[in-house]
C-alpha cells in the first residue's frame, strides 16, 4: 500500500472519476472545496496517476468500442479486426505530457469556473493522451458541475479548440 497526502488522494479520486472508476457522489464534493496545491507531488502519487491513466484510458477506449471487430482503411488496404489487431502496436500507445498532471493539480486546487486562476495551455502543446483525458474530464463535468462553473471551463482554452469535444457535444 502506498501512502499519499490528502491533496494527492483528492487528485486521484477526481482522476478516477474522469476515468469512470469513482461515483460522482464521492468525487464532485471535491470540486466544491478548494485545496491548496503542494509545491510538488510525492513520487507515490505520480506513480498512481501514471497507473490510473495507463489502465483507465485503455479500459474506457475498449469499453466504448475498441473491442469490436470492424473494417478500416490503413494506408491503401482494408484491415479487419479489433483495434489492437488492425493497428501496429507502435501506433497504439498514448503519451501524456506534464500538462495532464498540471490540469489534475489545477482542478483539485480550484473550482472549474474560477476565472482568476484559469487553467490554460496552447492546444498545440497537448499530446493525444492529454486530449483524451481532457475529453473524459469534459464529459464527466458537463452535466453535473453546472453550479461549479463547468460551462465557463468549456469556453476556455484548450476546450474551445478540442475537436473531440466538438464532435461529441456540439450543443456545448
Amino acid at each position: 500500500m502506498q501512502s499519499v497526502s490528502r491533496f494527492e488522494a483528492n487528485l486521484l479520486r477526481l482522476l478516477w472519476y474522469f476515468l469512470r472508476r469513482e461515483p460522482p457522489e464521492r468525487a464532485l464534493p471535491l470540486l466544491e472545496n478548494r485545496y491548496p496545491a503542494p509545491a510538488c507531488l510525492h513520487r507515490n502519487a505520480v506513480k498512481l496517476v501514471q497507473e490510473a491513466l495507463a489502465k483507465g484510458c485503455v479500459f474506457l477506449l475498449a469499453r466504448r468500442g475498441g473491442w469490436r471487430r470492424e473494417r478500416f482503411l490503413r494506408g491503401e488496404r482494408v484491415v479487419e479486426g479489433r483495434l489492437w489487431q488492425r493497428t501496429p502496436s507502435t501506433e497504439l500507445g498514448l503519451t501524456f505530457s506534464s500538462h495532464t498532471l498540471r490540469f489534475l493539480i489545477w482542478i483539485t486546487a480550484n473550482r472549474p469556473g474560477d476565472s482568476e486562476r484559469a487553467w490554460q495551455v496552447p492546444e498545440e502543446e497537448l499530446t493525444l493522451g492529454d486530449r483524451l483525458l481532457l475529453y473524459f474530464a469534459h464529459e464527466g463535468l458537463r452535466n453535473v458541475a453546472e453550479g461549479l462553473g463547468a460551462p465557463k471551463l468549456r469556453t476556455q482554452q484548450p476546450f474551445v479548440q478540442h475537436a473531440l469535444c466538438w464532435l461529441a457535444f456540439p450543443e456545448d
